[in-house]
């Protein structure tokens, strides 16, 4: 079975650099990713494999409208 998310230290290995160069990458938006805890990131497998083909992640924000939660 396929990976669906990556992390950060795998695609270090993967890309042959340093982990603190993937993070740098996550947060200046050139790599996308998902914060799944504090400290808890992953890459997703079907985004890595489109940006190393050279194509730019589109950023989507999560909004939730507080009136609407009960």
């Amino acid at each position: 079975m396929d990976r669906l998310y990556y992390t950060p230290k795998e695609v270090a290995e993967m890309l042959r650099i340093s982990d603190d160069a993937v993070l740098d990458l996550i947060h200046r938006d050139e790599l996308p990713a998902l914060r799944v805890s504090a400290r808890i990131i992953r890459i997703p497998a079907a985004g890595f494999d489109s940006w190393r083909e050279g194509r730019q992640p589109v950023r989507r924000r999560v909004r939730i409208d507080r009136k609407s939660v009960v």
